[in-house]
């Protein structure tokens, strides 16, 4: 939420390598890990939810470029390389944040952190208004990001973690007015950001983010419906005002009114994504028909340079099966967080699985038009917030959720 990237070089393809900070961080953490685990001579670790999907998915990820490497199917092999590494450093992250978090408590203090760091983003884009000096893509910028896409989608993300954590958990804590209305104003902040990048596809999401949770929430048994309809009034009502707001002051803003209406959503789609990937598929198409076998594991991660769609750089990179290893891995995270939402009484980890349901729903959103799961700046937040909710299952679980004896079911 801090780090800028910085150029090192260039691969064989011309495309700069970026690194950032956390990079470092990681894989020092990972040496710290890797050597605390070979001297105390540990055998067992905590695995996390999701652990063999995750796994599974990654595992097709590498026979995929292995095997391509092989075949000669990818031309740019350090690509091949720093994209699969890539992965595995994003899924690290969410192994290494659920380990690092041991209880309640040091969650808490990090979302304590979370708040901070969206609070001090959320007026560097007031900033940039302020000023007219507005430095993202097509708008405003976050404090590490500037690219349209990876800016508003981490605004996005932020809204659902922390609007479900206000709504399910916080506002029913028997805490002074002044520290709700501060609580909630930041939680709902990060909405000026995601209209501020100008991102017509971040624009939807955060639509279809606040109707799902307040819909959640309408739907919960033990939430009062009439608490949450002034709540939520509450909530449309500073949306709208950010709106105007944004309209009025950022420049390129209006490019969002392009998707104001059904037909609008559809001719926008057809002209700036259906071309590319009717473009992507014909190549793919033909590839296929040339080498048969490929599409049932694809041409290797880092084979298609632009996709728009997730679900098409899946099936070109990973082919059939580690199409189906992603789509198994999403369908069990999403039957967990229902899970979760409707069997628990417990405040804190219903919060948690509203998260999971409606920041996995966006992430699948965001799959139409773009692939966040290849973006460093999307995968890393949401990653990293799920690690969060996967620590707070696994220690509520028996707490929290009846009938059930153990959320850690994989």
């Amino acid at each position: 939420m801090l780090f800028p990237s910085f150029v090192v070089g260039r691969i064989s393809s011309g495309n700069t390598i970026e690194l950032r900070i956390e990079d470092f961080l990681l894989l020092f953490f990972g040496i710290v890990a890797l050597a605390y685990f070979l001297v105390n001579g540990k055998s067992k670790f905590r695995k996390p939810p999701f652990f063999m999907p995750i796994l599974f998915w990654l595992a097709i990820e590498f026979f995929s470029v292995l095997i391509n490497l092989i075949l000669g199917n990818l031309f740019v092999i350090d690509r091949a390389i720093f994209y699969f590494l890539k992965e595995i450093e994003l899924i690290f992250l969410y192994f290494f944040v659920y380990w690092s978090l041991e209880d309640i408590k040091s969650i808490k203090n990090v979302i304590k952190f979370t708040l901070f760091f969206t609070a001090l983003n959320v007026a560097y884009v007031f900033y940039q208004i302020v000023v007219h000096n507005q430095v993202g893509e097509y708008g405003t910028a976050a404090l590490p990001e500037y690219g349209v896409f990876p800016t508003g989608a981490f605004f996005v993300l932020l809204f659902i973690f922390l609007l479900s954590y206000f709504i399910f958990y916080y506002n029913n804590l028997d805490r002074k007015l002044w520290k709700k209305i501060l609580m909630g104003g930041i939680a709902i902040s990060p909405a000026v950001g995601v209209f501020g990048s100008g991102s017509k596809t971040n624009f939807i999401a955060l639509l279809f983010s606040f109707v799902a949770i307040f819909l959640l929430a309408f739907f919960k048994k033990n939430t009062k419906t009439a608490k949450m309809f002034i709540i939520g009034f509450i909530v449309l009502i500073f949306l709208l005002a950010f709106f105007a707001y944004s309209v009025l002051y950022i420049k390129n803003i209006v490019r969002i009114m392009d998707i104001f209406g059904l037909h609008k959503i559809v001719s926008n789609y057809s002209s700036g994504r259906i071309v590319v990937i009717k473009i992507v598929w014909k190549e793919l198409y033909d590839k296929f028909n040339q080498q048969p076998l490929s599409i049932l594991f694809g041409f290797g991660v880092g084979y298609i340079t632009e996709a728009h769609n997730q679900f098409l750089r899946n099936f070109g990179e990973i082919g059939i099966l580690g199409s189906l290893a992603f789509l198994v891995m999403i369908f069990l995270i999403f039957r967990e967080g229902f899970r979760i939402y409707n069997n628990s009484n417990d405040l804190f980890l219903t919060a948690m699985g509203v998260i999971i349901i409606v920041m996995t729903s966006a992430m699948m959103v965001f799959s139409f038009t773009t692939d966040p799961f290849f973006s460093v700046k999307t995968s890393e937040v949401y990653w990293f917030f799920m690690a969060i909710c996967a620590a707070v299952t696994s220690m509520e679980s028996k707490r929290g959720i009846k009938e059930n004896k153990s959320v850690n079911i994989y």
